[in-house]
């Protein structure tokens, strides 16, 4: 049978508002499903996209947020905490970093609610290193014996430098991702050092040490303590964060 657009005119003339507005709705779809797909940018290095690089069973982070939404919401979430909330409400992005580490093993939110986090911890160690099932992991001399914190604070601070975290530092600072490298080229901002101490100073003493050793945590796993110059440690120590 032979198409005949006259027959289809009148129909397109007749339904014309319901057309245009499937056609809206469609294009709206693909600009959504662009839209969250598009990858998310490194802060300090608009050229590089964020992403950890692919190590042992467990892909890329960049892969990750692709394919688990829940990934890619964590990792939203720490962009865009400003550089002030990231080390005062520390316990709160300890909190996202562990579930988003969590997610990016494979687990599904069920599984993160009932296994615990000594179980999951130790599937993303040995996802990690990709360690046969019978391989120890307690008291092997391979990891120390804080396999899982060593492992978590330098996602962490490779994560929070793609973000807002690079602003703690002076000058050129970022996680270069191709590299799987920190690149921090200035040293400690001391005006930043300063809205912290102050932050600090308004708080509970019992949540000093805290505070204080969550910021030179991150210091050692970016600029590393040892390369403190001795003017960073002077204002450390004048702030009360080192004796």
């Amino acid at each position: 049978m032979a198409f005949d657009i006259h027959h289809v005119l009148p129909f397109l003339k007749r339904y014309q508002r319901f057309v245009v507005a499937g056609v809206v709705c469609l294009l709206l779809l693909i600009a959504l499903v662009a839209f969250l797909n598009k990858p998310l940018k490194n802060t300090a290095q608009q050229d590089m996209i964020l992403t950890i690089p692919e190590m042992g069973g467990l892909p890329a982070l960049y892969q990750a947020m692709k394919e688990n939404g829940r990934v890619r919401s964590l990792v939203k979430q720490l962009l865009e905490m400003d550089e002030l909330t990231l080390f005062t409400d520390y316990k709160n992005v300890d909190i996202l970093v562990t579930e988003l580490l969590f997610y990016w093993s494979g687990f599904d939110a069920k599984e993160i609610k009932t296994l615990g986090k000594q179980k999951l911890a130790e599937v993303f160690i040995r996802q990690y290193y990709q360690l046969p099932p019978d391989e120890p992991i307690k008291n092997n001399p391979m990891f120390g014996k804080r396999p899982w914190y060593g492992l978590f604070q330098d996602h962490k601070a490779k994560i929070l430098m793609q973000g807002q975290g690079h602003k703690i530092f002076e000058g050129v600072a970022y996680y270069d991702s191709r590299r799987n490298k920190m690149m921090v080229q200035g040293g400690l901002s001391y005006a930043y050092l300063d809205r912290l101490a102050d932050f600090v100073k308004t708080q509970d003493p019992k949540t000093h040490r805290g505070l204080i050793n969550n910021y030179l945590f991150f210091i050692d796993n970016t600029l590393g303590l040892k390369n403190l110059n001795t003017k960073e440690r002077e204002k450390l120590k004048q702030v009360g964060f080192i004796r």
